[in-house]
């Protein structure tokens, strides 16, 4: 596998969470929770297929090519530090 695809399969993992916490801060916000923490659970991953990923997904590539450039850029600098 590439090198810049795993970082960039990484960095999407990365922002798919960073999402999904930020709508459980939505569904907070909200008041859209029952106080049954497993239907909570379930009921949260519609709601982020729905309400976040919709308006989100944009955000979710752009991010998650800039980390990748901030993570190759780092790694080819500490290799440069490595060498001397």
């Amino acid at each position: 596998m590439p090198r810049f695809l795993k970082y960039y399969l990484w960095s999407f993992l990365i922002m798919t969470i960073l999402t999904y916490s930020l709508g459980w801060i939505d569904i907070i916000s909200n008041e859209l929770l029952t106080g049954n923490i497993f239907k909570d659970i379930l009921n949260s991953f519609p709601y982020y297929i729905e309400w976040i990923l919709p308006y989100w997904w944009l955000i979710m590539l752009v991010g998650a090519l800039i980390l990748t450039i901030i993570g190759l850029i780092v790694r080819r600098g500490l290799l440069f530090l490595r060498k001397r």
